[in-house]
């Protein structure tokens, strides 16, 4: 089957879904580890140990997938949003990206710790609510290209 530049090689999706994986992992490991796991000397206040490798973790991944999401956007998104095809999904998926890389950006260069308590707040929320709603994007994609086929 030729690609209409909407679908992604399997390669091309293997990578965009291992690297929103260990964005998403590693996000999740270091809240558990920060909200949940007590310091290995019982300190109170201080952070967990495991806590820089998961921040150390979620900055590579986070790296590797804006270069994967910025190959998506030339053919799969620039494509399927002339064809009308998943909008919604699509825009809220790309916005949600958006207030991601801004909350992991003001996290990471913010001074002041009243905005870095709201930034860490807005970015674990939106973060542990992306992967269901990419699993949503890609299941109404694949519903949407079922019914064009059936149509045909």
């Amino acid at each position: 089957m030729r690609r209409r530049g909407i679908e992604l090689s399997r390669r091309h999706q293997w990578w965009l879904y291992a690297s929103f994986a260990l964005l998403f992992i590693s996000g999740v490991a270091w809240q558990i580890a920060h909200y949940f796991l007590a310091p290995a000397n019982g300190v109170s206040g201080l952070p967990h140990p495991s806590e820089p490798l998961w921040l150390k973790l979620h900055g590579a991944a986070a790296m590797a997938t804006l270069i994967i999401l910025g190959s998506v956007l030339p053919l799969h998104v620039k494509h399927a949003w002339l064809l009308k095809k998943n909008r919604w999904s699509g825009a809220l998926f790309l916005g949600l990206n958006g207030v991601l890389v801004a909350t992991g950006y003001g996290l990471y260069y913010a001074g002041a710790e009243e905005l870095r308590a709201f930034l860490s707040l807005s970015h674990g929320m939106v973060g542990l609510a992306f992967a269901p709603l990419l699993a949503l994007h890609v299941w109404l994609g694949k519903r949407s290209r079922r019914a064009s086929q059936i149509q045909k």
